[in-house]
Parts: C-alpha cells; structure tokens; sequence
C-alpha cells in the first residue's frame, strides 16, 4: 500500500518530472537559431538526494543531446525544507498497488491506440494509461478512447494525466517540442514507481522509431531521435538511479505502422477515425486534420496497406503553411534508396554507410542479441519499402 501524498514526504519520487518539466518550458521558450541546430542550456536544479543525482547527471545531459540535438549544463543544488512541499494537514489516501500493473503511454495518436491492446490481452493485469496533455483537442481525442477501454476492460483501465501549457508563450517559440516527448516518458516512469511497475510501454512504429533522416538532406537531429533505441540504455540508467528502476518497451518496434493497425482488434477499428496524426491540425478546421502533411500522408498508406481507408478520420485538405515540399516525393525518395541498400550483398554495412543513424541501433548485450537485432531491422526496412511503393498506386495519399 502506497500513501498518495507520499510525493508530498518524499520529492525525491517526483523530482526528476520537475527537471524535465523545466528542461521542457526551457526548449518551448528558446528558438532554435536559423543557421545550425544545437542550442545550449544550464540548468540549476534543487534535489533531496544530491548523491543520486550526482550519478545520474551525467547520463541526463547524454540522454537530452541524444534525443534533441542540444547540450544541456546541469548545477546540482541540495534542495532545502522549506522547498520539500510536504503538507501533513492533508487527509492520507492508499493505494492498492499489490495487483501488476503495465504502464503505457497514451496519445491521441493512431499508434498508440493501436499499440494499447496487448496489455489488457492478461486479465489478471492493470493497465495505468499516462497522457501529456497540451491541447483541448488531443485530451477530447483521448477522452473518446479512454472510454471505450473503460467500457471494455472496466476498473483494469486507469488513466493518468498532467495537462500543461505555457501561461505566456513568446512570438517566437520552439515548435519541434522534442522534449515534450521526454517529459511524457519522465511521467510514465514516475507512475511506474508509483505502482511498483518495472515496465512502462511506448506504443510507436518501428519506423516511427527509427525515423531516418533523408540522405543528403537532414542532419541526424532534423528528424527526432527521441525513441531511438540507442536511447534505452541511458534512460534505464536514469530510471534505476532516480526511479525505481522501471525499464521503456518498444514492443513494436520491428513492426510497420500498417501491421500494427492491422493487428487492432475489429470492434476498436471505429476508434481509428478519433486519433490524429496531423502535424498542425490546429490551424485549420477544428474538428479535421489537414490530410496533406507528411505525418497525415504516412497515415494514409498505413491504412491503405492494412486494407482499412475506410475508418479513417476527416480532413480539411490544406496543407500547411510552412510545407515546401511534397510529401509523397520524400517518401518515395527515401524508400528507393533503401531498396536499393537492401539489394548489396554485404547488407547492413551497406545500410550503415547510407543511414548512419543505424550506427547506434544494435545495443544487445551478446552476439546473438545483436545479430536478431540487425536481421529484425533489415526485414522491417524491407516491409516498409514494399508499403511506400503502394504510394505510386495511391491517389488516394497525395
């Protein structure tokens, strides 16, 4: 039994969410300058436990350039009593964290709804859903599912929010949001904790994971290297310095966008048409995504390939303002140049020299661990490929 105020007697449990939280209002606020990409931070933060967070700070600052392409400065102080904010005037609740329980990450997204069933497959297991919430809209969206799980798996289903905004947003604000991402994992390792879970589960693609950068025409940060596998290891660190030691899962990370909506049980299938997957549907009508974006076009194949056009959502079919390029043309560049890779004899060298991203994919702890991991990789590229050729036959996608 876990007192919920314990957070409010002990900080220590929530403090690493607070520094993400900072390091998160830090990237909003701050711009990316035109000419490069890499900005730097310094970050003074208080912490109850100095020791731990000596060892760990390391490893954040590695885990944070990875995952954005920044350097980050971070100044330990030792955190005083009158900033541990515990309130004993408050009523003591439990709770009743003896049942397992899975921890996953839920958006408004289609992958993560399609990603959201295989936990509830054990009827002897919990599941507490974690949502970052930013928009009105994305909790509206994710109100919807979180409603059907509830009316399907009942009390299994239990859902954790933290709703956020910036009170005063500057003109010019950083609108890659990698670090939105981080913050949402730092919150589902902190209910992990919580519940005595060591698992907390990302539902993303295993494109979506790896999200290579385009050949010759993006820097290795242009495209987000937030869930890249290489980021496991750092963020297991952190977690058994700070957390409890819950450990991310990527438990599709060898699957296609396709194959896992394809695998979604049939009477979840009306649900597709209340995810999103526009990058900016809030510039235009409120109740459709834009269909034109790269993100709205890589949903569309999705359900082409998996044969389900049919629930898809509505779109207003404007594209955005600041889209210079035709998706579709980038997609099917950067397959054929992977088909391509794919067809020299010494494959994964091959794969290395065109995408170097793929340098830092294999973190299994043997030799056998590596090679499934290098040959589950190659057949993932070759799925996708195949996927991205039904665009040419796809006028329904551009």
């Amino acid at each position: 039994m876990l007192p919920l105020n314990a957070y409010a007697d002990a900080p220590h449990l929530i403090e690493f969410f607070e520094f993400m939280l900072a390091f998160y209002a830090a990237d909003r606020l701050v711009a990316r300058p035109k000419r490069h990409w890499k900005r730097a931070f310094r970050i003074t933060f208080p912490v109850s436990r100095t020791a731990a967070w000596a060892y760990a700070k390391p490893t954040i600052e590695e885990l944070i350039h990875q995952s954005t392409g920044d350097d980050v400065e971070i100044t330990i102080l030792e955190r005083s009593h009158s900033l541990m904010h515990a309130d004993r005037r408050q009523r003591r609740f439990e709770l009743d964290s003896a049942q397992s329980t899975s921890v996953v990450l839920l958006s408004d997204g289609l992958d993560s709804l399609a990603g959201v069933f295989e936990p509830f497959s054990d009827p002897a297991e919990r599941v507490a859903l974690v949502s970052l919430v930013t928009l009105a809209r994305k909790a509206s969206r994710i109100g919807k599912v979180m409603d059907y799980l509830v009316g399907n798996f009942g009390e299994r289903a239990v859902h954790h929010t933290v709703d956020l905004h910036l009170a005063k947003p500057p003109r010019k604000q950083e609108i890659t949001q990698r670090s939105r991402t981080m913050l949402a994992i730092a919150a589902a390792l902190t209910v992990a904790q919580t519940y005595g879970s060591k698992r907390v589960q990302v539902s993303e693609n295993g494109m979506g994971i790896l999200n290579l950068p385009l050949p010759s025409l993006q820097m290795r940060h242009e495209s987000s290297q937030v869930l890249h596998p290489a980021n496991l290891p750092l963020w297991a660190t952190v977690s058994e310095l700070l957390l409890g030691g819950a450990k991310i899962f990527y438990p599709n990370r060898y699957k296609t966008k396709a194959q896992m909506i394809r695998e979604m049980p049939e009477d979840a299938r009306e649900m597709i048409a209340v995810t999103s997957s526009c990058d900016a549907p809030q510039r235009f009508d409120a109740n459709a995504d834009c269909g034109r974006c790269s993100s709205c076009v890589f949903r569309k194949i999705a359900l082409y390939n998996a044969g389900l056009r049919q629930y898809d959502t509505a779109y207003s079919g404007r594209a955005p303002k600041n889209l210079d390029y035709d998706p579709t043309v980038i997609f099917l560049h950067q397959a054929r140049n992977i088909r391509a890779t794919l067809q020299v004899s010494d494959t994964w060298p091959a794969l290395l020299r065109a995408q170097p991203t793929l340098r830092r994919v294999v973190i299994g702890r043997d030799a056998k661990e590596r090679a499934d991991e290098i040959a589950s990789t190659i057949e993932l590229l070759r799925r996708h490929t195949e996927e991205m050729e039904a665009l040419q036959q796809l006028a329904y996608a551009v």
